[in-house]
């Protein structure tokens, strides 16, 4: 619908705004060059079709993005993971990940509704899944463990995670 408005994630004035559409393809990508509606010029920005993650008010910014399956937001471990000043560990025999900062762990396996935190099996609201070589886990039981403020904004399809 062309005159329904897109939110979309500006990055170099790092805020989340409707854009007027001038699109270009790459990398698999929608990405926009835009001028923003109270007349400033916008930058290259991303569509939000798929749902942006905010970490302390910053984009997170992946070679995978972030998705909504079932209505659950999985985000790209590692890049969330070195944001947040994980140590992140992967097993490629086992296909388990491991995250640890301080004293709090999780355990991850691909395919599995299951994680182990901090010695405690939790259910999961998503199996975590590889898509394109990157780890995709359910942005809620990250959150959740580690003790973040986590919201959602389904209007602008927008995550945002509180670590302070």
């Amino acid at each position: 619908n062309s005159d329904k408005k897109n939110y979309v994630y500006d990055t170099e004035l790092n805020e989340i705004a409707s854009f007027e559409e001038y699109s270009l393809k790459t990398n698999g990508h929608d990405i926009f060059v835009s001028e923003k509606e109270n007349g400033r010029t916008g930058r290259v920005i991303f569509k939000n079709t798929e749902p942006n993650v905010l970490i302390d008010g910053v984009l997170l910014v992946s070679d995978t993005i972030s998705r909504i399956k079932n209505d659950i937001t999985l985000i790209p471990l590692r890049a969330f993971a070195e944001r947040a000043g994980f140590e992140v560990n992967y097993d490629e025999n086992t296909k388990e990940i491991k995250i640890t900062c301080d004293e709090k762990e999780i355990k991850f396996a691909i395919g599995k509704n299951t994680a182990t935190a901090d010695g405690k099996e939790i259910t999961l609201q998503a199996p975590p899944e590889i898509i394109n070589n990157r780890t995709l886990v359910p942005a809620r039981a990250v959150s959740d463990v580690f003790g973040y403020d986590i919201s959602w904004d389904g209007e602008r399809r927008l995550v945002s995670i509180i670590t302070k």
